[in-house]
């Protein structure tokens, strides 16, 4: 058994806090200030832009550059993967897994479904039971085929084709691998009006790991077109009956105005979700954020700090 390195540990974090500490008291010493994720910086241009649109060039582009890159290629790369090229490019992969010419029923995603995106979809819960036996917070034995979909037309080659990833918190491709093109949506036990997320989520009694849950929603706020609406219905998908421990669900303020809804609370029942439907990126995908992030350093040992998708989630939050 190998022991395990506890003062190297603590001299990482140590030296990890230190540079925290040293880049923020240099980077926020500016003329900007975020006061919320809305909220357009001091001195930035009137038609600013976050950064990963079509149109926005550099110069319109919201927030301060990173620190501690020793070179723009560094830069460039600590951009892609921890600041708001990472939104560029789930949006950039977006592809029509079902579509319908007028889009009254769609289904889109990114590679992989990391992400979703739809409208009018029909789910039919009549596999999940109220059981506190049932352990398995993340069952991918739901859905049958027929079970759940919606009114348009499905490229089954391209959805099935996206499995590379099949995993509980990394991808949606168990949840949406039986989606099925269905002639119409009116057997319906319950029909939910508006918008709706669907969340899986890691573990809520940690900081870390459910704050992967709320950065990932923030982010994947921006993905569906920076859109902050706090009139929305969010489900949470956990296949158990059993309540789910979550002392920072005051976290969810940030995001709806509504009680957050349990999936079993639709066992055994037929759901139409009319409005459109998200299903966010999740908190433990490979080379997501900021859980399995891709840290961007030269030679390991100075890495690139200050990322304005954090800081701006943070303001977001904390509003």
């Amino acid at each position: 058994m190998c022991k395990k390195n506890y003062s190297s540990r603590f001299l990482n974090s140590f030296v990890v806090l230190l540079l925290c500490f040293f880049t923020e008291s240099f980077c926020c010493n500016s003329s900007s200030q975020i006061r919320g994720s809305e909220t357009i910086p001091q001195n930035s241009p009137k038609d600013f832009c976050w950064g990963f649109e079509e149109d926005c060039t550099p110069e319109k582009s919201f927030g301060r550059k990173p620190k501690l890159c020793t070179n723009d290629k560094l830069a460039a790369s600590f951009w892609e993967y921890a600041d708001f090229g990472y939104v560029y490019k789930v949006r950039k992969s977006l592809m029509g897994i079902c579509e319908s010419e007028n889009d009254e029923s769609f289904l889109k995603c990114s590679r992989n479904l990391k992400y979703c995106q739809g409208k009018n979809i029909y789910l039919d819960f009549k596999r999940l039971k109220r059981n506190r036996e049932v352990q398995n917070r993340y069952r991918e034995d739901l859905f049958q085929l027929g079970d759940i979909g919606g009114t348009c037309k499905l490229n089954s080659p391209l959805l099935h084709a996206q499995n590379e990833h099949k995993s509980p918190l990394q991808s949606w491709y168990a949840e949406l691998e039986k989606f099925s093109q269905l002639d119409n949506m009116n057997d319906c036990d319950v029909t939910i009006e508006g918008k709706v997320v669907l969340m899986k989520l890691d573990y809520g009694g940690n900081m870390y790991h459910h704050f992967c849950d709320f950065f990932n929603l923030y982010a994947s706020q921006h993905v569906n077109g920076s859109n902050f609406d706090r009139n929305v219905t969010i489900i949470m998908w956990d296949t158990v009956d059993s309540y789910y421990h979550d002392p920072f669900r005051v976290s969810w303020k940030a995001f709806t105005n509504k009680p957050v809804i349990s999936l079993v609370d639709f066992a055994g029942k037929k759901v139409c979700l009319k409005g459109d439907v998200m299903f966010p990126l999740l908190a433990r995908m490979v080379f997501g954020l900021y859980y399995n992030s891709y840290v961007v350093c030269f030679m390991f040992i100075i890495c690139c700090v200050v990322s304005n998708q954090i800081a701006t989630f943070s303001n977001h939050h904390l509003k």
